[in-house]
């Protein structure tokens, strides 16, 4: 089964017609949310990412995220990779490893 962009899903297409009409799911990605929250609230706060090692916070605003993910995503393009390609990385749970999976909304999300 494939989603209305081409892209495999694992459901029913009941279920998505339920959830749909219930209200439950709607029209716009996570990613679509993100590209609306980093340039109506660019200086507001995304992410709080605390070193557990030494206790330092490091808090990053949504247009820094979007601005990070952003040079991510031109590097990755550079090196090749495209829409559909797949990319593993390792990095622990910091907002490095949130910029990554934020790049591009239009590559990585659509």
């Amino acid at each position: 089964m494939k989603s209305h962009q081409n892209r495999n899903v694992f459901l029913p297409d009941e279920r998505i017609a339920e959830m749909t009409a219930t209200g439950a799911w709607g029209d716009k990605t996570i990613c679509d949310f993100f590209d609306h929250w980093s340039t109506s609230c660019p200086d507001n706060t995304a992410v709080v990412s605390v070193n557990s090692e030494t206790g330092q916070r490091h808090a990053m605003s949504f247009g820094d995220l979007g601005d990070l993910s952003e040079r991510i995503a031109a590097d990755l393009t550079n090196r090749g990779v495209g829409l559909g390609d797949v990319v593993a990385a390792q990095l622990p749970n910091t907002y490095e490893m949130l910029a990554r999976r934020a790049s591009s909304p239009a590559m990585w999300c659509g």
